[in-house]
């Protein structure tokens, strides 16, 4: 299977919770993040897990010491025995800022978070 990831990913393990809207009713779930890009992340999926590839979801992710909370809302892609695949769709502002400073960090490497920075930006023209 050929590598079709445009984002690195980065090894981060962080607290966090997934939503889900189930017949109207909104069940959180803890879970635990693996990895995350720019444009998504990898969690294990909670045992309570009710969806499939394609539900909309909330992720919010607690920066291990800190109070800061990234809150983004995305899409379940895939679902791969215990693993939960999630693309970002929507992060506010503040979100995106410690994201991208979080994955700085991590890659060690400006020119490639500024070039991923910029393919982020222009998803949309392709």
């Amino acid at each position: 299977m050929s590598e079709r990831r445009r984002f690195s990913r980065v090894t981060f393990s962080g607290d966090c919770s997934l939503s889900e809207e189930i017949a109207g009713e909104v069940e959180i779930s803890k879970t635990e993040l693996l990895d995350i890009s720019l444009n998504g992340a990898l969690v294990h999926r909670p045992d309570e897990w009710h969806d499939e590839p394609g539900a909309l979801v909330n992720l919010n992710l607690t920066l291990s010491g800190s109070d800061i909370i990234l809150e983004i809302h995305g899409i379940v892609c895939h679902q791969q025995d215990q693993l939960l695949g999630i693309k970002f769709l929507t992060l506010s502002l503040e979100s995106v800022s410690h994201l991208k400073r979080l994955i700085q960090l991590n890659l060690a490497d400006n020119k490639l978070m500024y070039r991923e920075m910029s393919q982020l930006i222009n998803l949309d023209d392709d």
